[in-house]
């Protein structure tokens, strides 16, 4: 038995953001718009987002400079600001994380307790107010994921708000709004799109209704990725990485990730390190320890990829598969080794076990024991 869940309404495609004056037109008369730092002024993003709101008679109320990592207080300080200033939707704008705080808002607007308590097990219920996301990076998926990812500082851990519920309304991506980002970003977000792609394919959680969405996001993604940091410009490489993000989050939400994202969470806490990248980093180590159990998974994601390789043993495609990974991350000049993070042997006991709580990691094709996880990141350390 499986269950599929995803946004009510998805929206793609190139000027995709001008739907936005339609998705509005009767959805409310205040708005939050839960978005980072720059971004937005800095893109001319703003004045396009300001006046489809004024067409509508709709009024705002921005709630920004939302960081890489956001903390559970802050979707605390947001539902206040939402509340304070009556608004009856919320639009999030932006990567990843300026979409899951506003997830978070939307879905605990109106509800009693904090927004730890609900992390920690409450149930949400209903939808407080509706939800609007657009992604201005192809990395996350967030605009399509039922979690919503949020820093617990006393825990020092990456923490999940997680029910249906939490999922957005709609979700309307414009590769167009890609076409700014930097190459790093590209690069360090393509990478969790990645993976995200590929644990999805592989997962304890995969079925028949999302490995197609996972296998096709993982080719999008291994075409693309590189070609898109080298030339930001290439409309086509960021359209494909769009679409392969988006299905990476769809395929995600319902299968679940793997031991990558397990280790991914306190690596990145504990060291600073933008999610994206240290994800690229473990892919290589991790798919090492999976093959034995999900070779053939692995050797159909090559298959695809390359098509004349149907005469090849599962084995050999798998490796090659290895391979091609680790040519994109030498070609993105990702560093290979944790060590180059500040990551020390003696480090990582405690890594392996705050890891293990992930419900990724339980969904990691092979059973992976603190000792396993401490032989993964040895073997790249």
């Amino acid at each position: 038995m499986y269950e599929f869940a995803t946004s009510n309404k998805i929206i793609f495609g190139r000027g995709a953001f001008e739907s936005l004056l339609e998705e509005t037109k009767d959805i409310g008369r205040k708005v939050l718009i839960v978005t980072g730092k720059r971004f937005l002024k800095e893109s001319g993003l703003k004045e396009r987002l300001e006046g489809i709101l004024s067409a509508n008679k709709i009024e705002w109320v921005y709630f920004d400079g939302i960081p890489s990592d956001p903390e559970v207080r802050l979707v605390d300080e947001g539902r206040r600001i939402a509340r304070e200033n009556g608004c009856n939707f919320v639009i999030g704008i932006g990567g990843g994380s300026s979409i899951d705080v506003a997830k978070a808002i939307a879905v605990l607007f109106d509800k009693p307790l904090k927004t730890i308590d609900y992390i920690n097990g409450a149930k949400i219920g209903k939808k407080g107010i509706p939800c609007i996301a657009i992604p201005t990076t192809a990395g996350t998926g967030s605009e399509v994921t039922k979690n919503s990812v949020l820093t617990d500082p006393e825990r020092r851990a990456k923490r999940s708000l997680r029910e249906n519920v939490v999922i957005p309304d709609v979700a309307i991506v414009d590769p167009e709004l890609t076409l700014t980002l930097p190459p790093n970003l590209t690069a360090w977000t393509g990478l969790d799109a990645l993976v995200q792609a590929v644990e999805a394919y592989v997962s304890k959680g995969s079925n028949p209704l999302t490995d197609p969405i996972a296998l096709q996001a993982s080719i999008l993604i291994l075409k693309n990725l590189t070609r898109v940091v080298e030339d930001g410009g290439n409309l086509d490489a960021r359209e494909a990485m769009s679409i392969g993000s988006l299905m990476a989050g769809i395929a995600l939400a319902n299968a679940r990730l793997g031991a990558v994202h397990g280790l991914a969470h306190p690596l990145g806490i504990n060291y600073n390190i933008h999610h994206g990248l240290i994800c690229g980093v473990l892919l290589p180590a991790v798919i090492r320890f999976n093959i034995p159990i999900v070779e053939k998974k692995y050797a159909n994601i090559y298959r695809a990829l390359e098509p004349s390789s149907y005469q090849l043993t599962d084995r050999d495609c798998a490796l090659r598969l290895l391979e091609t990974v680790e040519n994109i991350l030498d070609s993105l000049k990702i560093p290979r080794r944790l060590s180059y993070f500040g990551v020390k042997e003696e480090d990582l006991k405690d890594i392996a076990i705050q890891s293990q709580n992930s419900e990724s990691l339980r969904a990691n094709p092979r059973s992976a024991t603190p000792e396993d996880l401490i032989a993964i990141m040895k073997s790249i350390l």
